[in-house]
């Protein structure tokens, strides 16, 4: 059970993130959620450009902020 809520709650990041990068959330996040089902599971949001990328073409592994710390 404790796994399911934190599952339900990390599905709430995406929509801020996206609606602060000025996009539009229910898009993007429809886009993510076909991406991830289709098994592209290193898809994630580019804000910068506003659509679905794979991350590992990049060699994005990590969260940028953790290199901050």
């Amino acid at each position: 059970m404790p796994l399911q809520n934190l599952l339900k709650v990390l599905r709430l990041f995406p929509k801020p993130l996206a609606e602060n990068a000025g996009l539009n959330a229910m898009e993007i996040i429809s886009s993510l959620y076909a991406e991830h089902l289709t098994g592209n599971t290193k898809v994630g949001i580019d804000l910068d450009e506003g659509v679905c990328m794979d991350g590992s073409t990049l060699n994005i592994w990590d969260l940028h902020i953790t290199k901050l710390l």
